[in-house]
């Protein structure tokens, strides 16, 4: 039995909101990096900024959308869901 389908919309939602949290995020290290670095030109600065911003698009796309559905199939489950998981385990065992 499959599960309920995601809407086509909400992949390029999930998408636009990490790609905005990861460029939001990246300006934080890259002005700091300016600020160390003061020579540093324009061209790497950019550069700096979109590899920044690209590694904090991964990381909050895991963060908000992969990691919680994991988390879903790690925390503890109902007594029922369990008591059908060991039966089932015991009865897949050769005798």
């Amino acid at each position: 039995m499959t599960g309920p389908t995601e809407p086509k919309w909400q992949h390029s939602v999930i998408r636009a909101a990490s790609w905005l949290y990861g460029m939001a995020s990246g300006i934080i290290p890259t002005a700091m990096i300016w600020k160390f670095v003061p020579t540093l030109s324009l061209v790497f600065l950019i550069l700096i900024y979109i590899a920044v911003s690209a590694i904090f698009t991964v990381a909050w796309t895991w963060v908000f959308f992969e990691w919680p559905a994991e988390l879903k199939k790690k925390l503890p489950i109902s007594s029922e869901e369990l008591r059908r998981r060991k039966k089932e385990f015991y009865d897949s065992l050769p005798r």
